[in-house]
């Protein structure tokens, strides 16, 4: 895997798309782990992630 693959969104935060349903992953690297923050909807309020990072 790849994480450095995806575009940054917020900070430290990169967002994955998956290609056959509409989530996206919001994740960051943290030293050798990649933690998943969020996963969502894109179609369903896209950006309420955004209010809830720690």
């Amino acid at each position: 895997m790849m994480p450095e693959a995806w575009s940054p969104v917020d900070g430290a935060y990169r967002k994955f798309l998956l290609r056959r349903f509409p989530y996206a992953v919001i994740y960051r690297m943290d030293a050798e782990l990649v933690v998943v923050t969020f996963v969502f909807h894109q179609h369903r309020e896209p950006d309420s992630w955004r209010g809830n990072i720690e």
